[in-house]
């Protein structure tokens, strides 16, 4: 059996998390993973680029 205990801390986690989203604070993690994408693009760009030049 699952010990009630055990769930305190991720619910709490999962709480946090939705009043932060609530609140305006999800836009950093859009944000953030805008710069992964980004990043991620550019990354593949200069692949190709090199690929291109080989």
């Amino acid at each position: 059996m699952i010990e009630p205990t055990t769930l305190i801390l991720p619910l709490g986690i999962w709480a946090t998390l939705r009043v932060a989203s609530s609140l305006g604070g999800g836009a950093d993690l859009d944000y953030r993973q805008y710069e992964q994408r980004a990043a991620y693009a550019q990354r593949e760009a200069r692949r190709d680029l090199i690929d291109v030049r080989a």
